[in-house]
């Protein structure tokens, strides 16, 4: 039987995601859920040409399509279109709500497969997935900084001239503040550092400083198609047998191990959700940055949960 993935969510993020699981060959079933006639007169261009692809199907379904599902994907929305710096509180306020009924849809419909979240601030709706349901916290998963380490591994093969598998990076963090942790970034056998180090060798301090540029720049987590590759990378990791190690958003106890936490971290994702498998360890200088990462997620989450957004702390 052909394993269901329940798609629900932003139009935009979905149509760039089924354009890319059409060039795939995967195994798997996409039902999408429409808010409007409209919207479900654009999905069946996207269903007709699918047709294609013999290994993979999409269709159009409803909420009750969520009790045989194994999977589902909530994509959220994205930045505003705007210059503007954007107030996390204000955004949140905005589609928090919207989110929520989503989540609570899927659970009412009997869903007990993952949960997959994409979209800008994936840590804070990764975690209030996980508080609105009481899913088990392995299975509730956001791409985190997913795309940002997709992009630096293949910014690095370029650079380097080396083979797809020689790079092993590592960016935690957030999507919106990702972290490169260069003192765990291998090519190879060797640390990057040790390039840089090396005078015979065609990279410099500078070259970490132009790469750190371009995966901090605010259109990453905006792209949809970079998002949409990420997304296929995580699926394949839980669905079809190719589980990797990558920095998803994932819920986990503090240092301290007196709460609960969630951040872009390295972990294992397999058929069983994620799982952690060891201490991230960093350089000085990396976990006094990771600690402000964390502190303000902290915070943020703590501002929703003290009554900073009305319609969600009013609701049961």
């Amino acid at each position: 039987m052909t394993v269901k993935i329940v798609l629900s969510g932003e139009y935009d993020n979905i149509k760039s995601f089924l354009q890319l699981v059409m060039g795939e060959k995967l195994p798997l079933s996409f039902v999408v859920l429409t808010h409007s006639d409209e919207e479900e007169v654009q999905y069946r261009t996207l269903i007709t040409a699918g047709k294609l692809n013999s290994q993979t199907t999409i269709a159009i379904g409803t909420p009750a399509d969520y009790s045989d599902a194994e999977l589902a994907i909530m994509f959220q929305s994205q930045l505003p279109a705007s210059d503007e710096e954007v107030d996390e509180l204000m955004l949140l306020q905005a589609n928090l709500p919207i989110f929520r009924e989503s989540v609570n849809e899927a659970i009412e419909n009997g869903f007990t497969g993952k949960l997959l979240i994409s979209g800008i601030l994936d840590e804070i709706l990764t975690y209030f997935a996980w508080r609105f349901t009481g899913m088990d916290r392995a299975k509730v998963i956001g791409v985190g900084t997913t795309p940002q380490a997709l992009l630096l591994n293949a910014l690095l093969r370029q650079q380097l001239e080396v083979g797809d598998q020689d790079p092993n990076v590592s960016v935690i963090g957030r999507a919106s503040d990702p972290l490169i942790a260069w003192s765990r970034v291998y090519i190879g056998p060797a640390p990057i550092l040790m390039y840089v180090a090396n005078e015979d060798s065609n990279f410099a301090a500078q070259d970490l400083t132009g790469l750190e540029t371009q995966i901090s720049a605010v259109t990453v987590p905006e792209n949809t198609t970079l998002q949409g590759l990420a997304v296929i990378r995580i699926v394949k990791a839980l669905l079809l047998n190719e589980s990797a190690i990558l920095p998803v958003t994932n819920i986990k106890a503090d240092r301290a191990g007196s709460s609960t936490f969630v951040s872009s971290t390295p972990v294992l994702v397999n058929q069983d959700g994620q799982t952690k498998l060891t201490e991230l360890s960093l350089s000085e200088n990396e976990q006094t940055q990771y600690n402000e990462i964390e502190t303000a997620i902290k915070a943020l989450i703590n501002k929703i949960e003290n009554g900073g957004l009305e319609n969600i702390n009013n609701e049961g």
